[in-house]
């Protein structure tokens, strides 16, 4: 996935000395980078050292070098005079094609980095944010500094195309919502605390909820992959919602709810799930639709036809016969309760609770109204057993 670049003059002539042993060693530049100042050796020197540092990249043992890598790289980016630009190397033309790849790699080294994490550390909470601030600089031409010379004006379109394909690599080969998955999963192991700051979990979930409303990248197959590694975690749409509300637009809840309300996109989503994944997405979906009751109203069919299937798949699961495992909101289960299920009890159970919110009971007692107005067949393949209300009541009921 390469960008093509509007042809220049710059291209053919080096916009800077292109000096610099290849052998040098990335780790002595950066040493040398703390010492002196980032000032005191050329972009391209860098460039030069960090390819097969990032081309031999390996999680386990070099995450402290990404981590000081990151640090400079994001510094270059703010800068304007081309020698100190990490952007500006790939405005030569014979390196243009290697330095694309090159900023693909790093893209998807910080991802893979940032999975590894644990966001309760102090030193990890730092190294998250500086590979969130690397990532959502390489995939935002806004935040490339040299771009606003005017010399360099003309490549605006050229670099805009470059940073959507950075994205564009990163969801497809980067194992992007595995990873994303992985590190919110860790934030939100203990009961009542999140381990993330505002600002980096707004970035996760804005890198999240990009792919999905922007028609150049949305597939039906990222949007299962963000019903499974996102919007299902226990307690995401609340935590996100309390911390950066803007991090969960109207949109992304319209986008879902219409690619959720397609027959067999959801059982798609749901096969080999045990009944705790349900319902948390179940959970998150209910929690969401509260924040837009305008919106929820005027999708209400599909929105209702999402929630009552994910009872019924909740009903179902409950009355399978052979359950050896308990669970603090439904009561006896046959898999087993994870950590993070266990820990966020209490919010999964708020969320579920706004069911019996206005918002909801005028959803549904609208429900009939709806159908005789505009003269549609009612959706029976979504009809719940009579017993289906009585599912969660009963089970806010219990003893505890």
């Amino acid at each position: 996935m390469s960008c093509s670049m509007p042809s220049s003059s710059i291209f053919t002539e080096p916009i800077m000395n292109n000096s610099g042993d290849p052998t040098e060693s990335l780790e002595n530049l950066l040493v040398q980078l703390e010492n002196n100042g980032y000032e005191s050796i050329p972009s391209f020197r860098i460039y030069l050292a960090a390819k097969p540092f990032i081309e031999k990249f390996e999680v386990n043992a070099d995450v402290n070098q990404l981590d000081k890598f990151c640090r400079y790289l994001t510094w270059s980016l703010d800068q304007e005079k081309p020698e100190h630009s990490y952007i500006a190397c790939g405005f030569q033309k014979k390196h243009l094609i290697a330095w694309i790849e090159h900023i693909k790699c790093i893209s998807v080294n910080c991802l893979s980095s940032m999975s590894k994490l644990k966001p309760e550390l102090q030193t990890d909470s730092k190294s998250l944010s500086i590979f969130l601030n690397t990532v959502v600089s390489l995939t935002c031409m806004r935040t490339w500094r040299i771009t606003k010379h005017e010399q360099y004006k003309q490549l605006e379109t050229g670099i805009n195309n470059l940073t959507n394909n950075v994205y564009s690599y990163m969801i497809t080969e980067g194992q992007f919502y595995e990873s994303i998955n992985e590190l919110l999963q860790a934030g939100f192991t203990r009961p009542g605390k999140i381990f993330f700051t505002r600002t980096n979990l707004h970035a996760l979930a804005t890198l999240s909820n990009k792919s999905l409303l922007d028609s150049r990248f949305v597939t039906d197959l990222l949007l299962t992959k963000y019903v499974i590694y996102v919007i299902s975690i226990p307690a995401y749409v609340h935590y996100v919602h309390s911390l950066c509300p803007d991090g969960l637009p109207d949109t992304l809840f319209s986008v879902l709810i219409d690619f959720l309300a397609v027959e067999g996109n959801l059982e798609n989503c749901l096969i080999g799930k045990e009944i705790c994944f349900i319902f948390s997405l179940l959970a998150n979906l209910t929690d969401f639709g509260q924040y837009f009751p305008d919106l929820a109203e005027q999708i209400h069919p599909k929105f209702l036809n999402v929630l009552l299937k994910l009872l019924r798949f909740c009903e179902e699961e409950l009355n399978i016969s052979k359950k050896s495992h308990w669970h603090p909101i439904l009561g006896w289960v046959s898999a087993p309760i994870s950590l993070p299920y266990l820990n966020t009890v209490a919010v999964v159970r708020g969320q579920i609770e706004a069911l019996w919110k206005p918002v909801y009971i005028q959803v549904c007692m609208a429900e009939r109204k709806f159908y005789r107005t505009f003269d549609l067949p009612k959706p029976s393949a979504f009809s719940l057993r009579p017993n289906t209300f009585g599912l969660l009541p009963k089970t806010f009921g219990r003893k505890r």
